[in-house]
């Protein structure tokens, strides 16, 4: 499954949007079946991104990734995994993002 996504962000003093720049390290967590985008967190200049289907650590075990809007565009500052339990095949990690 291939997610599409667009990122406006809203034009200081103008009340407008305008296209964000492409997220930088987007392009290496692309793979068809990771469901990089499923869930989506924003708060600000900060997104996360939810994985579910990772296989990184384990089949479907999943993974989170953080981005930070700066003047350049998004980029990515940090991959979430949870740290009191370990991932095991299907857990799934990242089906539902928030940011408190």
């Amino acid at each position: 499954m291939w997610l599409l996504y667009y990122c406006y962000r809203y034009v200081d003093g103008t009340g407008g949007r305008a296209l964000c720049p492409d997220f930088k390290g987007w392009d290496d967590l692309r793979d068809e079946f990771d469901l990089c985008g499923s869930s989506v967190a924003t708060d600000g200049r900060t997104v996360i991104v939810g994985a579910n289907g990772n296989d990184v650590v384990a089949p479907n075990a999943g993974k989170a990734f953080v981005f930070i809007c700066t003047t350049s565009g998004w980029t990515m500052e940090d991959e979430l995994l949870p740290t009191s339990i370990a991932l095991t095949e299907d857990d799934n990690f990242g089906h539902s993002v928030s940011i408190l």
